[in-house]
């Protein structure tokens, strides 16, 4: 089994540097133009499943991908999959942030563990959802096939620093660019990463 995780394409809050989180925000226009490039590098693979988070934004990267390549595919919706919850952070820019909670502002991507954001998530937290629901993702998928999972920055960063042993307190140090692709291949129960924060169909 191959699990294709795509970070969704650019919003206006990704541009505007906003704290999104659990916020449904669509893509914009150069969102929409990134997720076309990926779809196009991947139209020639043959699906076997679809996951998106519950989210519009992974919504519509997963159905773009997938209508490029001509398939109609029912797509599971796991909300465990969404981004990590800012709380009181969400809609706010990062400098406001800054300004308006400066301690709490460099702590959290210091060591996001730590239980900083107002009415939000921690990094434990956030791990053992996600976890969950890659869990789910391993139950769907048998041997042979390939896996489309549209998601999250956040969101892939915790699987890959699950499956590398890295501290979760590092997970802001695993850069993940707009409609990054990470390729894990799974064999006998072993997950092996194959690519990871792939974005060269944005090149040129």
């Amino acid at each position: 089994m191959k699990i294709y995780l795509v970070r969704h394409g650019q919003t206006a809050w990704n541009q505007q540097c906003r704290y999104q989180g659990s916020q449904d925000i669509p893509l914009d226009e150069v969102g929409i133009s990134q997720v076309l490039r990926v779809a196009s590098r991947l139209k020639e693979i043959n699906w076997h499943g679809v996951i998106s988070s519950d989210l519009i934004r992974t919504k519509q990267t997963a159905q773009m991908i997938l209508d490029e390549a001509g398939l109609a595919l029912e797509t599971h919706y796991l909300p465990e999959l969404r981004e990590m919850h800012f709380g009181d952070w969400e809609g706010i820019t990062f400098t406001e942030a800054e300004e308006k909670w400066p301690d709490k502002a460099q702590a959290f991507f210091e060591d996001p563990t730590a239980p900083i954001i107002p009415n939000g998530e921690n990094a434990a937290q956030f791990r053992e959802r996600v976890m969950k629901g890659f869990e789910q993702i391993l139950e769907l998928g048998k041997d042979g096939e390939n896996w489309l999972v549209a998601t999250h920055g956040g969101t892939i960063r915790v699987i890959l620093c699950e499956l590398l042993g890295t501290p979760l307190k590092k997970m802001w140090e695993m850069h993940q660019g707009n409609t990054a692709i990470n390729i894990l291949s799974v064999n006998n129960g072993k997950i092996e990463i194959e690519m990871m924060n792939d974005t060269t169909h944005l090149e040129g």
